[in-house]
């Protein structure tokens, strides 16, 4: 089977587990609303996607095994991204933090999250401008 196959026979899965889970939730008579139902399927497709995700990385490497250095560069960035956002994290909370009962670390690594994420997304724009760029010079 190849590897085309295999995402459109995901993807129906994956639509037929969401529809399934919606119709659960709105037959079961739990007293849910709107508002946190569509927050625990936003948690399941996201853990789908993650999942998906993950598969086909593995099905990747296993069919180019080069790629493996490359991964382990995006790895290494990634940790180096983190490491920065969490040194340039703020060391101290306000009354109102720690009044809704946050604490410093919580506080941390979500700052180094946030800024890990928007410099791998200027990464990612940059590698796509300048792939966009050589693709018309070619």
């Amino acid at each position: 089977m190849d590897t085309k196959r295999i995402i459109i026979y995901a993807y129906y899965l994956i639509a037929a587990v969401l529809v399934a889970i919606s119709l659960g939730q709105i037959y079961s008579g739990n007293e849910l609303d709107g508002s946190t139902f569509m927050v625990r399927l936003s948690q399941i497709a996201l853990y789908i996607a993650v999942i998906a995700a993950v598969g086909l990385a593995i099905v990747g490497l296993i069919q180019n095994p080069k790629s493996l250095i490359w991964v382990g560069a995006g790895v290494v960035v990634l940790l180096v991204l983190y490491f920065i956002g969490k040194s340039g994290a703020p060391d101290a909370l306000t009354i109102e933090m720690k009044d809704d009962g946050l604490t410093l670390d919580v506080l941390q690594n979500s700052h180094a999250g946030v800024w890990a994420a928007l410099a791998m997304l200027g990464i990612t724009v940059v590698m796509a401008i300048a792939s966009g760029v050589k693709s018309m010079l070619d």
